[in-house]
């Protein structure tokens, strides 16, 4: 099993960061607007993941919870708002 470890770190890290692509683009698309409090709770959760694991001896796990960690944060500050954008309300003729 401890062969497997880092095979399946590097893996997670991966899929992690794979599945911020489609939240990334509609952000910079301006389609999504991250709540920059949301997140900030989010990037303090995944900075506490990354240091216990880190502290009960963890290293490959480390680079799944490590790039959670800098994507959440980088998110949190990423053309924060509360919402997303509205268009302007049709009027009925």
């Amino acid at each position: 099993m401890t062969a497997i470890a880092p095979v399946l770190g590097v893996l997670a890290a991966v899929v992690g960061i794979a599945d911020t692509i489609p939240y990334v683009r509609d952000t910079l698309g301006r389609s999504t607007r991250p709540h920059r409090g949301t997140w900030l709770i989010w990037a303090v959760l995944a900075l506490v993941v990354c240091l216990s694991q880190r502290a009960d001896g963890a290293s490959w796990s480390l680079v799944m919870a490590g790039a959670q960690a800098v994507l959440t944060t980088g998110s949190s500050f990423s053309r924060s708002g509360s919402a997303p954008a509205a268009s302007a309300p049709s009027t009925p003729s």
